[in-house]
């Protein structure tokens, strides 16, 4: 990840393992280090918030989309607000599927809006 060590296979595993146990998941050590390297502060809204990101993608979008996310996330001043607004942008937006595509397709599309 862009100027973090980079979040491994394993993390992300454990990142959407602790989505699927919710907010209170984030206190677990492993998986508050890993939200902290990707930039967040609010560690229990910002697992929340990515719960609902992955809800509105599909898990297997989310799965393709965490390095990318990661990296725009981490890069930024403020990824808190960055996710808040990532979230606001998906639920918004009528086709997610191109906007899904887009973002896969290039991460600095993502970026822009992260």
């Amino acid at each position: 990840m862009t100027g973090n060590p980079a979040v491994t296979a394993a993390q992300r595993i454990a990142l959407v393992e602790a989505i699927e146990r919710g907010p209170s998941a984030a206190d677990a050590p492993e998986v508050a280090s890993v939200l902290r390297q990707l930039g967040l502060r609010d560690l229990r809204r910002g697992l929340t918030n990515l719960g609902v990101l992955r809800d509105a993608c599909g898990p297997g979008a989310f799965e393709a989309l965490l390095p990318s996310l990661g990296d725009s996330l981490s890069a930024g001043a403020d990824a808190d607000m960055a996710l808040n607004n990532l979230d606001r942008v998906v639920s918004a937006c009528a086709d997610r599927d191109a906007l899904l595509g887009l973002w896969l397709g290039d991460s600095a599309c993502l970026g822009a809006v992260a």
